[in-house]
């Protein structure tokens, strides 16, 4: 994460980050086969869960709320790996300026980062969603609630949520918001955009707001991150609603 926050995020320090898509692409390339070896060398008791594993799992209580909170922090490590090229898409998308080749070199080169950023957006919401959905002792196994709340690093000032830490739900569900808004404003102006396969909907947005809503029930910050959130989908919502046939 350290190197990630160093080399994508300028620290988070406010310096100035690479804006090049083929610089950024390169790091997360190199990122991506340090995770696979990370991946590779965990043991056969720690290795990453997924909703499925959840509900089988012989593992004590202990063991597998290691693994569940493994599972997110990689998910999320992954979201901030990959997320610089979903706000290069939204940036361009965004821009009356953006050309043809621009967003041309974006589809070649950061395609498969929105796929792999929105699909790790979408595993957190499913593993939490299997363990807030049901009572017992199952719903410990996020571990106390700031670190659901609080972990992670803040968005870059030029983007496009306010400035806070993220949590993991939290990030989650404004990856799923932007991956909605790029699908449709590529739609919108007649884009070749390569994930339409992709499982997320607003309906995954409003699954989102759920985990959000079921972290801490009564708690301010998170109540503010689920007013957020909704208010994102409402806004989503009438863009869709009212988006040019």
């Amino acid at each position: 994460m350290g190197e990630v926050v160093d080399v994508l995020y300028g620290s988070n320090l406010g310096c100035i980050v690479p804006h090049d898509v083929f610089s950024i692409a390169s790091h997360v390339l190199q990122l991506e086969q340090r995770f696979l070896a990370w991946q590779g060398d965990l043991p056969d008791s720690m290795t990453l869960i997924d909703p499925e594993t959840l509900s089988m799992s012989t593992d004590s209580d202990s063991i597998l709320r290691f693994r569940t909170i493994l599972t997110l922090r990689y998910l999320n490590l992954r979201i901030l790996t990959h997320r610089p090229l979903l706000c290069m898409d939204l940036e361009a998308l965004g821009s009356s300026t953006a050309g043809s080749q621009q967003l041309a070199m974006l589809r070649q080169v950061g395609t498969n980062s929105v796929r792999i950023c929105a699909q790790s957006a979408l595993m957190i919401i499913r593993l939490m969603r299997a363990v807030l959905s049901v009572t017992g002792p199952t719903r410990h196994l996020l571990g106390a609630w700031w670190f659901s709340l609080y972990y992670g690093k803040p968005w870059p000032p030029c983007e496009f949520v306010i400035n806070a830490k993220d949590d993991v739900a939290f990030n989650a569900a404004l990856v799923i918001y932007a991956t909605l808004l790029v699908q449709h404003q590529a739609k919108i102006r007649k884009h070749a955009l390569a994930l339409d396969d992709l499982d997320i909907s607003m309906e995954t947005l409003q699954q989102a707001i759920e985990c959000l809503s079921l972290l801490f029930k009564g708690n301010r910050m998170t109540e503010r991150c689920v007013r957020y959130t909704s208010a994102l989908a409402h806004t989503l919502s009438s863009i869709c609603m009212f988006a040019p046939a």
